[in-house]
């Protein structure tokens, strides 16, 4: 068999030991089932899927249990024999030589058999060692999670110098405990025997640990002080350590290593058996390669199940009980996308080309956006380091996002048109070893820091009831409370998360943010930060969503905060496109297609310095808007029985769908009460069928205009369907117009030429209005398309449709209409190319100046969807 010299890893699996406290003698430890699956099969696929298609197995005396158990398994393997196990260094030896005289020169991973590692961490030292040019990486834990590993000691200046066995380390301790008690006088045999028991509880191990000094406890002699060994320090390859600096160390070996095979060449050449247990031990190597200057890189893992082993039936237990907990999750196969704050700054200080190109993927051409997004991250990856330190981190952004056409209707299944832009919220987050989130913001006056514990996220929730979970007292209350707090979308993300994945512990994590998205302005900047913190989290966990699912959890998730939207902004930063507009449904979710940005023409983004935070007070009317929907859709379903089965959404009201003509659709909604108060609604429908929404509001908003809510939604439905066949043909007058009356369906102040005074906008739906709305439809007559009827929802503001008015008398203007979930933000313009400056001059004049505000608008350019900066 012939070994790739291409292929970047070897991996040494080290099967040769007997397991003798795995009490069955007939099996190799390697072999033993873990969750029906024998361990070293376990092991050998997950290699597999993380790219290592090629192992030297190390067998012994059970060598054809386990070749037998390999042999159909995916990659090629050659099997090296060790006769009797004379420790890991030998073991390694026996590989090493086969694999020298193959001619391999290539990278090696020595782990033992019984390993049960996480892909994701396998994936973070794999990336490690080539990041960082190591000439050894191997994996490390808490002394506090693996008490019984080796210590991983380190010099003076921080670098790692050895590992000591804790036999040796004990041993250590024994003959100091023993030197320090025959101070005064000589210890008697049973004296002596009490000692020792305390660190080598069985006879054999202290037998081997003390030598000839155990041989005269057992015979009963006295231990005078010059009987014991005189020992400066623990030996380490060629280094005699103190026992003090071994006790310090914080870090436990996990015995997973990653080596340039050279120096494990040389080093295996140079290893002794001068230990406590006369074994060559592998940990040797590290003094050694230290001792030599080699680049060593110690990987932390995340939390202690990421490299598991076993040497009792217990042990192998423990593993099973927690790989059944994890059953409903998928492993990915390994994304590069995990380093080391240090690493993605010197990769983006340095211009690498890969991140560039990354960048230029995702935003396009423009060389100056690329560079800006550049320093931005090396901002944000700064300040991460300053308070989490250099730990493995991933980063995700997620994109502020703009709806050309389908508003307030994704949770009412209509069709959404979107279009993601370059400003976007960047999330650099690594994992910690507890449940604690620790959030930093490189705006801190605006974006406090923040803790919390994941624990307290889900306090009463019932598997599988997410929504009676959000609509509960408690939960409400604490969404309140919050008002406006940027730390409960982060929230709102774990506790949806954790709940998904209820038989997954959550691992806690640091969390540093940054984005450009204007806060309040319809953009949606408070869904990109659910988003971006979903895509870290998912991908530092190494879960596997379809984005489907993606889509529809992060919509669930920030329910959490107390908003009823749906997932139609979430959805818009998935699958956004570069330079296409995409269009999706929903209930099911589906994406219908992409349709190319309209050439010659720009869409113009327009801030009007107004918030609408959905934290704060805007949320009840927000929250009461979606309610009338709801309440009308339910209205109509007891006043039409028959019709009921066939409307399960808002969307379904539709001709089509109801076997109905435009004009009996109208008819239809006569039937709605223009007005109608919360008592009513409750004395004519069924409790269960109104409380859910009637309960996610101020009960001070009594009043409900269930007719012309639900006409805006049913024309924006419409609209929203045709937008992209409009799009295709090249119809952007048509387009422009169906922007013109979606605004006025939010409008709610009409302005007199000069903008010096306005009258209240409400449009006219009584029974005399749709009854002449469905004469017309009956006719035929243009005007009464449904796309051409504006409803009213009313969420815009006074100076919003001001901006409207003053973008839409600009020449080369289309149409014009109020941004995102509306009290506040920003208006969409689509313009001609060539009349960009002009609209944009007259917005300044007539709106900025007179009201002394900051010019904020800027030019869309659809940008390519969220996810993590993974790159080679």
């Amino acid at each position: 068999m012939t070994i790739s010299r291409t292929h970047p890893i070897v991996a040494v699996i080290l099967a040769a030991g007997r397991g003798t406290r795995m009490k069955a003698s007939h099996l190799p430890k390697v072999c033993f089932p873990i969750a029906g699956v024998p361990a070293i099969a376990r092991a050998i696929e997950a290699y597999v899927r993380c790219g290592i298609r090629t192992h030297c197995v190390v067998v012994g005396q059970g060598a054809e249990a386990i070749m037998g158990v390999l042999k159909d398994l995916p990659g090629q393997r050659i099997y090296a024999h060790q006769p009797e196990p004379r420790g890991t260094g030998h073991a390694t030896r026996v590989a090493v030589d086969l694999l020298q005289s193959l001619g391999y020169a290539g990278d090696v991973l020595v782990v033992a058999g019984d390993k049960v590692i996480e892909e994701a961490f396998l994936a973070r030292l794999i990336d490690t060692f080539y990041s960082t040019r190591a000439d050894l990486a191997f994996a490390v834990g808490s002394v506090s999670d693996f008490p019984t590993s080796g210590r991983v000691v380190r010099d003076a200046g921080g670098r790692v110098c050895a590992i000591v066995e804790v036999f040796d380390l004990a041993r250590a301790q024994v003959l100091r405990s023993l030197r320090e008690a025959t101070q005064n006088a000589p210890l008697t045999a049973e004296q002596a025997r009490r000692l020792v028991a305390r660190a080598f509880p069985q006879e054999r191990k202290a037998a081997r640990a003390l030598g000839d000094l155990w041989q005269d406890i057992e015979r009963g002699e006295v231990i005078p002080p010059e009987r014991i060994p005189q020992e400066d320090g623990i030996r380490s390859g060629h280094a005699v350590l103190p026992v003090e600096q071994v006790e310090s160390a914080q870090e436990a070996n996990l015995s997973v290593y990653l080596f340039r095979a050279p120096l494990l060449y040389d080093a295996l050449s140079r290893l002794s058996a001068d230990n406590a247990q006369g074994e060559e031990y592998l940990t040797d190597i590290v003094a050694l390669l230290a001792q030599r200057g080699a680049n060593i890189q110690t990987v932390p893992v995340a939390y202690p199940e990421e490299a598991m082993a076993f040497n009792t039936p217990e042990e192998l237990q423990a593993i099973e009980r927690y790989l059944t907990t994890r059953g409903g999750v998928q492993v990915q196969e390994p994304v590069r996308g995990v380093r080391t704050v240090s690493r993605w700054l010197a990769a983006l200080e340095a211009g690498d080309a890969d991140i560039l190109r990354r960048l230029r993927e995702t935003y396009g051409g423009d060389d100056a956006t690329a560079e800006n997004k550049r320093r931005c991250l090396l901002a944000l990856l700064a300040l991460h380091l300053q308070r989490f330190g250099d730990q493995p981190v991933v980063i995700a952004r997620a994109p502020g996002r703009v709806n050309i056409m389908g508003r307030h209707i994704d949770h009412q299944g209509g069709h959404v048109n979107m279009i993601a832009i370059d400003r976007d919220v960047h999330v650099v987050v690594g994992l910690r070893p507890d449940r604690q989130v620790h959030l930093q913001n490189l705006r801190p006056k605006e974006f406090p820091p923040r803790e919390f514990s994941l624990d307290d996220l889900l306090q009463g929730y019932q598997p599988g009831a997410w929504v009676e979970f959000v609509n509960s007292t408690a939960v409400l209350q604490a969404a309140a409370a919050a008002r406006g707090e940027w730390s409960q979308y982060v929230k709102a993300a774990c506790a949806r998360l954790q709940a998904h994945f209820a038989d997954f512990r959550l691992p806690g994590f640091n969390l540093s943010a940054d984005g450009d998205v204007p806060i309040g302005a319809g953009l949606s900047s408070s869904s990109a930060v659910v988003v971006a913190t979903m895509e870290a989290l998912l991908h530092l966990n190494r879960f596997t969503l379809p984005p489907e699912q993606f889509v529809d959890l992060c919509g669930e998730a920030e329910w959490y905060v107390g908003t009823r939207g749906g997932a139609g902004d979430h959805a818009a930063m998935k699958f956004a496109q570069r330079d296409a507009v995409v269009t999706m449904r929903f209930f099911p979710f589906q994406v219908m297609g992409t349709t190319p940005f309209p050439k010659g023409y720009r869409f113009l983004v327009c801030h009007s310095h107004q918030q609408a935070k959905k934290t704060a007070g805007a949320r009840d009317q927000f929250n009461h808007r979606v309610a009338c929907y709801h309440l009308g859709r339910e209205w109509l379903k007891h006043t039409f029985p028959h019709l009921a089965p066939r409307i399960e959404h808002l969307r379904d009201v539709n001709t089509e769908q109801l076997g109905i003509s435009l004009a009996e659709l109208y008819r239809l909604l006569s039937h709605l009460p223009e007005t109608v108060e919360r008592q009513e609604i409750m004395e004519r429908l069924p409790a269960e069928r109104v409380m859910p929404y009637l309960s996610t509001h101020d009960e001070k908003l009594n009043q409900y205009p269930l007719r012309s809510v639900v006409m805006f939604g049913l024309a924006e439905c419409e609209r929203s369907r045709r937008t992209a066949e409009v799009l295709r043909d090249g119809q952007l007058s048509t387009f422009g117009l169906w922007m013109n009356r979606s605004h006025d369906g939010d409008r709610v102040a009409r302005w007199n030429g000069d903008g010096s005074e306005y009258q209240p906008f409400q449009m006219d739906y009584s029974d005399a209005a749709l009854q002449s709305l469905s004469r017309r439809a009956e006719v035929r007559a243009r005007d009464a398309d449904l796309v051409l009827q504006p409803g009213a929802y009313a969420c815009s503001t006074p100076e919003i449709d001001w901006m409207v008015d003053v973008a839409m008398q600009v020449p080369g203007v289309l149409g014009a209409q109020i941004l995102g979930a509306g009290l506040g933000g920003c208006i969409l313009v689509l313009v001609r190319e060539d009349a960009c400056d002009a609209v944009q001059q007259a917005i300044i004049d007539r709106y900025y100046a007179p009201r002394g505000l900051e010019p904020d608008m800027f030019v869309c350019q659809p940008v390519a969807g969220s996810g993590i900066i993974a790159v080679p």
